[in-house]
Order: C-alpha cells, then sequence, then structure tokens
C-alpha cells in the first residue's frame, strides 16, 4: 500500500498520495484546507489522505506546529 505493486496501481499508492499533498504544500496549510485541495486529485478518500499525511510526518518531511501542516524546507 505504501509503495506500488502488482496489486496496488502506482496512483493508489501512498507513495503518490503523498507526493500530491507535498505539491500542494508550498505553504503551510490546515488539515481541512489541504484535504479540500488535494481530494479527487489523485486522493479518492480522507482516510487514503489521512494515511499519506501520517507517512509524511513519520518519514520528517512534514510537521504539524499550530494547527498547520508544513513541508520541511532542506
Amino acid at each position: 500500500m505504501i509503495l506500488p505493486t502488482p496489486d496496488v496501481p502506482e496512483a493508489e499508492s501512498l507513495l503518490a498520495a503523498g507526493a500530491v499533498l507535498l505539491r500542494e504544500l508550498d505553504h503551510p496549510r490546515t488539515v481541512s484546507d489541504l484535504w479540500e485541495v488535494v481530494k479527487g486529485n489523485g486522493i479518492a478518500t480522507f482516510a487514503h489522505f489521512v494515511l499519506a499525511a501520517e507517512m509524511l510526518y513519520a518519514i520528517g518531511v512534514v510537521s504539524f506546529r499550530d494547527g498547520l501542516l508544513e513541508k520541511h524546507r532542506r
């Protein structure tokens, strides 16, 4: 589910969903704002959106501060 497999198409993987989230995090956003921007844009359900956001948080690519998700700048 994280990576594409023969049973999980690339577009449905968390890796692809994470890429969509990162593309839209050009500035800090609330979770609900980010969801409104990305829903239907390769992310079909809120559960898939949350899993992708959690994956990005777990690997240290995004942070959640003061109610906003933001991409780490490196």
